[in-house]
């Protein structure tokens, strides 16, 4: 019986391949360093992240806040929240007193109490008194989740096209003239002084066509032919950047016509978009977390909403039109607040 173990038999079957594989231990510190380089990408900032999370963050910060609670959520403390839902997915904040106090770095417990790293050192806090907002949640940790965590392919490649363009921006800007090869030094060097002392005079100087004594037939054909050096940006590269760039707006919750050059119809029907489906939904997330910790607040946008009143005023029209009672209509279309 023939063995079947891969060590007998081996000179009749030759030598056999080596399971382990044959790398190079530079290749593999590269690689790691490659992988490394990638994991900062795909966690860098970028511009169209500041968009968002900024535009939110005043809209916030616009708020009227009131209720019991109303103290521990002041302009600056609503701001925050706002930025930090757009860039982190999350806001993590511990209640003292009435107070909030802000605490980016935690670990959720296994009973559900968070602990805290403060600048003093840890601090144990239970759940019910932490104030933990999140744009989306990752099941595995309980931590938040924010856009482009969840989409990581996409700001990786606006990660990458920013930086692509930078570093083409940053080519070195000029002008370069022509000049005989063999022309002699001291011409050439009177040539850079006029040229750089003209400051929109009128400069005399040999002419090149001679090729400084070399006769016509070795002259370039035109005299003083600049030809420009500086950045030369694909124009696909443009264009991937715009539609990545209106990817993470889009994901991020902010409609990409506020930051198009849109007529003033689209610009409105955006804002309106933006106003009641991003704000006021995450609105409602922030109340709700607020009143688990015992900090019930009451959150509007009168103000921001007022610049919608023409659409109100439509939709008044149209449900009056419909025969809806004027009362009730002024309160569905949002023009009247209806009473407690």
């Amino acid at each position: 019986m023939a063995s079947i173990l891969p060590w007998r038999n081996r000179d009749k079957e030759g030598p056999r391949p080596s399971p382990v594989e044959d790398r190079n231990y530079s290749d593999i510190v590269t690689q790691a360093l490659v992988n490394a380089a990638t994991d900062n990408l795909v966690d860098a900032y970028v511009s169209a992240l500041e968009i968002a999370s900024g535009q939110l963050s005043r809209a916030f910060s616009a708020a009227a806040v009131d209720g019991p609670g109303a103290a521990a959520f002041g302009p600056w403390t609503m701001s925050q929240i706002g930025r930090q839902l757009v860039e982190q997915g999350e806001a993590v904040w511990y209640r003292v007193g009435m107070e909030l106090r802000r605490a980016d770095n935690y670990e959720i417990t296994p009973r559900g109490a968070y602990q805290l790293s403060l600048p003093g050192g840890v601090r144990i806090e239970p759940g019910d008194r932490v104030f933990h907002a999140r744009w989306n949640v990752d099941t595995a940790s309980g931590r938040g989740l924010s856009p482009l965590g969840a989409a990581r392919t996409l700001r990786l490649l606006m990660q990458r096209l920013e930086n692509s363009l930078a570093t083409e921006n940053n080519a070195i800007v000029g002008y370069l003239l022509p000049v005989p090869a063999d022309g002699d030094a001291a011409n050439i060097s009177q040539l850079k002084d006029d040229l750089a002392g003209l400051n929109g005079r009128v400069a005399v100087i040999e002419t090149a066509r001679a090729a400084w004594g070399e006769g016509t037939s070795a002259a370039p054909r035109r005299d003083f032919e600049l030809a420009r050096m500086g950045p030369n940006i694909p124009e696909g590269n443009v264009r991937l950047f715009i539609a990545a760039r209106e990817s993470v707006l889009a994901a991020c919750g902010y409609p990409v016509q506020l930051a198009q050059d849109s007529d003033g119809t689209s610009q409105r029907e955006a804002w309106r978009r933006y106003l009641h489906g991003t704000v006021a939904p995450l609105g409602r997330m922030v109340t709700a977390e607020a009143a688990r910790v015992g900090l019930p607040v009451s959150l509007d946008w009168d103000t921001l909403f007022a610049s919608d009143i023409q659409g109100r005023a439509r939709a008044f029209q149209s449900l009056v039109g419909g025969g809806m009672d004027i009362a009730q209509a002024a309160a569905a279309s949002g023009l009247l607040q209806p009473e407690d």
